[in-house]
């Protein structure tokens, strides 16, 4: 005798056979029929006028559903049908249920629930976070099912894209958003926002943490254009903006500005309350360099060519200016001429009609 494990009779491990029954009456000739509650292969009885007919040599059944005579059943014949459904109570399996299937009480899976159609329920509860379809934004994920931290959620800091998207919200509006702080875009993947479409991370604007730092290469986002949260103005790069080229076309301001290679100015560079200009080589200029005042020299700031005033120049040393050339065209040295300068037939001399009376000398070039 089988191991009955103490039991006398049935033990709860047995099958418990639940038996289905089904007659028809066809009106003619008739060899299919639908069997309504569903049959498990192999599980099944069929009769005709009370005769038991015998599967595969007189009928075929093998979808759960049909049932398909070998010769036709004709007017006055009845058929019935009985199935045998098992439910097997120690392996907690349910075999064959093609159809409603309703339970009384609280449903527990161990593993997953695989369904080709709809789940739907008055609630339901858990982590969430491998939910898809879900059509609301909502709040994050609830931090339990226990009130009331059922109505406390979180949001996990870092929403990754491990794939090519493209955000086209519906033709009903050109806004989409995500509660998540931080978007991370896998190597190799492009977030991409469609054409008149805005995409707004931190919906709620609850973060108030930096970026968290990821390791590894990015992707990208393709865009047209990037703006501050508001939508109103300039996006803010806390770390830095990093390219290969770039074209603006509008102003770019900035405190300062680092360059390795050579910068390109198709037009007019102005400088704005900016006193130094330090180059390590030479500055060339194919046009004109224009100046307010003064060139000085460096580590010898009292050394100096001047333009003190218009259609002017003078050169100072040591804090004193030597010598200046007028608008005229004089030159005027200023402490006296202590020599005679001459060169490729012209003297340089004094005019004796414009003598000064504070010891400085006009002269003049004299062709000889």
């Amino acid at each position: 005798m089988a191991d009955r494990s103490g039991y006398i009779g049935r033990a709860p491990s047995d099958s418990s056979i639940t038996i289905a029954r089904q007659t028809f009456r066809p009106t003619g000739i008739q060899t299919s029929f639908v069997f309504t509650s569903a049959y498990t292969p192999n599980h099944l009885d069929v009769y005709i006028n009370g005769s038991r007919l015998i599967d595969i040599s007189d009928y075929s059944a093998t979808d759960g559903k049909t049932i398909s005579l070998i010769v036709p059943a004709t007017s006055g014949d009845i058929i019935e049908c009985v199935a045998y459904k098992a439910f097997n109570v120690a392996s907690n399996n349910i075999y064959n249920a093609p159809f409603d299937f309703t339970v009384g009480q609280n449903l527990t899976v161990g593993g997953y629930i695989s369904a080709g159609g709809s789940i739907t329920g008055a609630e339901f509860y858990g982590d969430g976070s491998n939910l898809e379809g879900v059509a609301s934004a909502g709040l994050g994920t609830a931090l339990s099912d226990i009130a009331p931290l059922d109505v406390i959620y979180y949001t996990n800091n870092i929403l990754s894209i491990g794939a090519t998207i493209t955000i086209d919200p519906p033709a009903t509006t050109n806004v989409a958003y995500t509660q998540y702080a931080d978007i991370a875009i896998e190597q190799d993947c492009d977030l991409i926002i469609e054409d008149g479409d805005d995409f707004i991370p931190d919906i709620l604007g609850l973060s108030t943490a930096g970026a968290t730092p990821l390791s590894g290469a990015g992707g990208r986002v393709r865009a047209d254009n990037f703006t501050n949260k508001a939508g109103n103005g300039a996006p803010n790069f806390p770390s830095g903006l990093t390219g290969t080229t770039g074209t603006f076309s509008g102003a770019i301001s900035g405190t300062t500005g680092t360059f390795s290679g050579n910068v390109s100015v198709g037009g007019t560079l102005t400088y704005e309350d900016v006193t130094n200009i330090d180059s390590v080589g030479i500055i060339t200029a194919r046009s004109d360099v224009s100046i307010a005042d003064k060139i000085i020299h460096t580590g010898d700031t009292n050394t100096a060519i001047r333009f003190p005033a218009a259609d002017t120049f003078s050169v100072e040393t040591g804090g004193s200016e030597r010598l200046r050339i007028t608008s005229a065209g004089a030159a005027i040295f200023k402490g006296g001429l202590a020599e005679k300068y001459e060169n490729a037939g012209t003297t340089l001399g004094s005019q004796p009609n414009n003598p000064l009376s504070d010891g400085n000398v006009i002269l003049s070039l004299i062709h000889i």
